[in-house]
């Protein structure tokens, strides 16, 4: 009787283990066939209040045999294509997209968001909602801003990348502006200042004659509103004070003459902020320290000489100053807004005036705020040689 049991309770555990693997079946699988993946999506007005969803598609090559699109572009590994809906809101657009795709739409390898200006002039963030409710929308995904409508850029040929996304992740890796990714500007918005930017692209002619486009300039947002963009000199004054490092270059020229100029690559520099709170007005104290290599050298300027080395640094940062001021003139004149993020600096500071008082007038007390700034600059590393070329071979 004993063994009778023993019997059972081994051919019960036999049986078990083999219904194990039988548990483990993919029944509810989506496989990658099955699947629209989506490198790039545009948001545009629709005309009638809504909004109009572009999605760019990746379309994977098949055996090996050149796979063609309507509207779309042929890559190594495949080609893109572009679907557009309209919707009263960014959901009922994409369900819409959904309806026209023969394939389920697959947000997870989405790089790029490209927003219009005129819908960006309305506010993004009710539009976000969607990104952050949905399952696969990445917050990691570039946004920018266009000068013109989003899907004549997501249905541009670009003449050097595989499609537009990858376009557009390189144009954001720009040497002379920003990357902003969507979780980036919801945290700008949930700062003190609710004030964020993001690069605007506009249209260019190359010298080619050829349509490309083109990333020199950021657009500001007040309170989740596009308010306006800067460009030039300006967005160089806005990386010095929010740290900037990799980007900055100086250059310093003999007055009058465009021809004897010292260059110089920023390699790290030092920011210190302290706001002064009277009760009626604010005045921002900041103090710059600059770490600077050479890179070029065709003046008589011997910066391995200490005396000759500190009149390029008392120059140079006269430069810096004076980029720094103008820049803090164009956001306070201009646009009103606080696009340094001084105002967390001053909550940090002040946290019981700012909720009583600075806060709730922010604007107005941004807009008259005075400044001092001090700015020291060290040429560091002057580079492998001390004399010019020029001056080697007796030509200077």
């Amino acid at each position: 009787m004993h063994l009778t049991r023993v019997i059972r309770y081994l051919a019960s555990i036999i049986l078990l283990c083999l219904l194990v693997p039988l548990l483990a079946s993919c029944w509810d699988r989506t496989e990658i066939e099955q699947l629209s993946i989506i490198l790039a999506a545009g948001l545009d007005q629709d005309g009638d209040g809504g909004i109009k969803t572009t999605l760019q598609v990746y379309v994977p090559k098949e055996g090996g045999a050149s796979a063609t699109s309507s509207g779309g572009k042929e890559g190594g590994g495949g080609s893109t294509t572009v679907f557009s809906a309209n919707g009263k809101t960014l959901g009922e657009a994409v369900f819409e997209l959904q309806n026209k795709m023969p394939r389920y739409i697959f947000w997870g390898q989405t790089e790029v968001y490209v927003i219009s200006k005129k819908l960006a002039q309305e506010g993004l963030l009710k539009h976000f909602d969607f990104f952050l409710r949905y399952q696969n929308p990445r917050e990691h995904a570039l946004i920018f801003i266009t000068d013109g409508e989003a899907s004549d850029f997501l249905k541009s040929m670009p003449q050097l990348h595989q499609n537009v996304a990858e376009m557009f992740k390189d144009l954001g890796k720009s040497r002379s502006i920003w990357d902003v990714t969507l979780l980036d500007y919801m945290k700008m918005m949930a700062g003190d200042s609710s004030m964020g930017f993001a690069p605007y692209v506009e249209w260019k002619t190359s010298e080619l004659g050829v349509r490309v486009p083109s990333i020199d300039k950021l657009s500001v947002f007040k309170k989740d509103h596009y308010v306006g963009e800067i460009g030039g000199k300006d967005v160089v004054g806005v990386m010095w004070l929010r740290g900037e490092k990799k980007r900055l270059t100086v250059s310093l020229c003999k007055e009058g003459d465009g021809k004897d100029c010292l260059s110089l690559r920023v390699r790290r520099n030092t920011l210190t902020f302290d706001p002064y709170w009277d009760g009626k007005q604010l005045t921002m104290h900041m103090k710059l320290v600059a770490f600077m290599d050479m890179t070029q050298n065709s003046t008589r300027l011997d910066v391995s000489d200490s005396d000759q080395a500190r009149q390029a640094e008392t120059r140079i940062e006269a430069n810096i100053e004076q980029l720094i001021k103008q820049s803090i003139k164009t956001s306070q004149q201009k646009l009103t807004a606080d696009v340094f993020d001084f105002a967390a600096r001053v909550h940090r500071k002040y946290p019981s005036q700012w909720k009583e008082q600075i806060g709730p007038n922010w604007d107005r007390i941004y807009a008259n705020m005075k400044t001092e700034i001090d700015v020291h600059a060290l040429i560091e590393r002057p580079g492998s040689i001390t004399s010019t070329i020029e001056q080697k071979a007796g030509v200077h």
